[in-house]
């Protein structure tokens, strides 16, 4: 199953289980797009990557990494979303 927001994959299956594995971060917004939940809007599927994953991932560039996909992904999908700072 894909993570995915308003029918544009986020992150692939296999992605998806890399991250998971790696990263320990109880996220409303991750489960419910993990379920496929419409309600999900694009800014709170960044918020999610970007803020919540990112601070959580702290130093694992393969967490990093996968991130930067689905965050690239989204960007693309929605060009009006753009990363923080931080």
């Amino acid at each position: 199953m894909n993570l995915t927001c308003q029918g544009v994959t986020v992150l692939t299956a296999g992605e998806l289980v890399d991250l998971t594995k790696r990263l320990s971060v109880r996220s409303p917004v991750l489960t419910a797009m993990s379920l496929g939940d419409p309600a999900v809007t694009p800014e709170q599927a960044y918020v999610c990557l970007d803020v919540e994953c990112g601070l959580a991932a702290q130093g694992d560039d393969t967490v990093h990494s996968l991130l930067d996909r689905g965050l690239d992904r989204l960007e693309r999908a929605f060009p009006t979303l753009t990363r923080s700072a931080a």
